[in-house]
C-alpha cells in the first residue's frame, strides 16, 4: 500500500475459487482498472482447495491486495468483513467469478467525483451474463434513470458485482444480513433505496458468469430468499401495491420454472408460495394468467 488512503475498496468474497478457475480473471480486471487508486480486500469464506494460498503466491508482489482468511460462514458475511476492513471512500462490490472491463471504476467514480452536483447515493450498471465459455447469454439491464422505491421492490435489476457505493452510505444502512442466503444484497439494496437515490450508468461494465457452482443457479434458495426479503416490507403498502408487487415476483419465478420444463420444481414452488402466504385469490388469478405464454410454448415444443 501507499501512504495515501485509497479511493475506492474492492470487495471480493471468495470460496474455493480456485479449483472453478474464475478467481484469477476476476482479480486481474481489478488490477487492470484505468482508475489506480484502489485496494482489493479479498476476504476467503473458508476454502478447502487452496484459494488463500493461491492469492499469496500469484500475487505476492501486488501492494493493493489485502487478504483476510475466515471461517466458512457464508458472502454476506466476507463481504460485512471486508466492508468494515477496508480503507476506502468508496466501496465496489465483485464477485470471485466475476469481471470488470477496463475503465468500470474510472466510470463509476466520475459519477461520485466530477461534475457541477456530484452524485451521491448507489450506482450500479448492467452487466452481461456469460456462460462458462465466455459467450454472453443476455445482459442485465435497467432503466437509466433514477430508481425508485417501489420499483426495486417490484423487480431487483442491481447485479451486486456492479454495484459502487460511498462507505458512509453503507455503514448507514448497516450490514448484510446473513439470513436468509441469495437475497442479502437486495435486502440492502431496498434499506439503501429508502434513503438514498440508486442510479443506474448506461453502459455494460462487467460480466456475471453463471456456472455450476455459483448460488445464482440455486432457484429454490433464490425464490425463498427474495419473497422473504420482499415479504417483510409489503406490510407498509396498500393491498392494491402489495398485490402487483407479489404477482411480479412470482411471475418471474414462475417462468423461470416453466420455461425449463421443471414441473416438479413448479411444485416445490408452488408450496412455497403457500408457506409464505402469498397466494391470495386476487393473486392466484394473476398468477394463472402471467404462466399462459409459457403453457403456450410448451404445447408448441410437445411432439
Amino acid at each position: 500500500m501507499t501512504g495515501l488512503s485509497p479511493l475506492v475498496s474492492v470487495v471480493m468474497p471468495t470460496h474455493n475459487s480456485v479449483s472453478h478457475g474464475f478467481l484469477r480473471p476476476a482479480i486481474d480486471s481489478v488490477l487492470g482498472q484505468t482508475w489506480k487508486n484502489l485496494e482489493l480486500v479479498i476476504v476467503d469464506d473458508g476454502s478447502v482447495d487452496g484459494t488463500p494460498d493461491f492469492v499469496r503466491q500469484e500475487y505476492s508482489s501486488e501492494t493493493r491486495i489485502r487478504l483476510f482468511e475466515l471461517e466458512h460462514v457464508n458472502q454476506a458475511n466476507a463481504r460485512n468483513y471486508a466492508v468494515a476492513h477496508s480503507s476506502g471512500r468508496y466501496i465496489a462490490f465483485l464477485d470471485s467469478d466475476d469481471t470488470w472491463k477496463p475503465e468500470k471504476l474510472e466510470r463509476c467514480l466520475g459519477k461520485f467525483e466530477g461534475g457541477p452536483v456530484p452524485f451521491s447515493g448507489l450506482l450500479f450498471h448492467p452487466m452481461d451474463t456469460i456462460d462458462e465459455r465466455r459467450t454472453v447469454r443476455k445482459t442485465r439491464a435497467a432503466p437509466t434513470r433514477p430508481l425508485a422505491y417501489t420499483e426495486l421492490l417490484e423487480h431487483n435489476p442491481i447485479a451486486c458485482s456492479s454495484v459502487v457505493a460511498p462507505k458512509q452510505i453503507l455503514e448507514n444502512a448497516g450490514p448484510m444480513r446473513l439470513d436468509p442466503a441469495c437475497s442479502e444484497d437486495y435486502d440492502l439494496w431496498l434499506r439503501i433505496a429508502a434513503e438514498y437515490p440508486i442510479l443506474c450508468l448506461g453502459e455494460v461494465l462487467g460480466a456475471s458468469r453463471v456456472h455450476q457452482g455459483n448460488v445464482s443457479r440455486k432457484i429454490d434458495l433464490m425464490e425463498h430468499a427474495e419473497l422473504t426479503v420482499v415479504g417483510e416490507r409489503l406490510r407498509t403498502l396498500t393491498n392494491r401495491e402489495a398485490d402487483r408487487i407479489r404477482a411480479r415476483h412470482l411471475s418471474s419465478f414462475a417462468r423461470m420454472r416453466f420455461g425449463s420444463n421443471d414441473l416438479a420444481g413448479f411444485q416445490k414452488h408452488y408450496a412455497t408460495l403457500r408457506s409464505l402466504g402469498h397466494v391470495e385469490w386476487p393473486l392466484r388469478i394473476r398468477y394463472a394468467l402471467s404462466l399462459m405464454p409459457c403453457i403456450l410454448r410448451m404445447i408448441r415444443r410437445a411432439p
